[in-house]
């Protein structure tokens, strides 16, 4: 979220320089009315996780790089068609609890990557990224799973029970 509101702030600053243009980059569709200023936006705009969901929890690696990301205790499965060796990127996600009159409490939940019940690798930080180079193996079955997020129910504040909101963990596989 950080990240696609940073890259709206600079698109829009590089956009002041732009000079109107009425044509639609998608037909039928204007954001702006200019091309240049649509596509920044809809870039800006696009998600580029795979996200995890109660709906949404099988993955096969694709392409260059595949991104998994979540704020749910859903876990998932990540199987890679083809074997070899794998740097990994994992971030933590943030959990906040909130309750009026009362101190914001923030919480990392951390992404584990596991085989089996043997966890191979796991975040550390919401601020920084941890890595690790594994071998995985072709068609095998990963898990990837979270921990650290709370019930909101077990606390409370000044006679409330707080809302949660939640900021995405992120697990990024590269085939070395």
């Amino acid at each position: 979220m950080i990240k696609t509101f940073s890259m709206i702030v600079i698109f829009s600053g590089l956009l002041i320089h732009c000079q109107k243009n009425e044509d639609n980059l998608i037909d039928g569709v204007k954001l702006t009315g200019d091309k240049n200023s649509d596509l920044l936006l809809l870039l800006a705009a696009s998600d580029t996780c795979n996200r995890i969901s109660s709906t949404n929890k099988s993955f096969i690696y694709s392409g260059n790089s595949f991104v998994i990301c979540g704020n749910t205790e859903e876990t998932a499965t990540f199987t890679v068609p083809v074997g070899g060796t794998f740097n990994i990127t994992m971030k933590a996600g943030i959990q906040r609890l909130v309750a009026t009159g009362c101190s914001t409490r923030s919480f990392d939940f951390n992404v584990i990557l596991y085989d089996g019940t043997t966890s191979l690798a796991t975040s550390t930080s919401s601020t920084s990224t941890s890595s690790a180079t594994l071998t995985l193996s072709a068609s095998k079955t990963y898990t990837i799973g979270n921990d650290g997020l709370v019930s909101p129910s077990n606390y409370s504040c000044l006679g409330r029970t707080p809302s949660s909101g939640t900021s995405d963990f992120s697990i990024t596989f590269v085939k070395i």
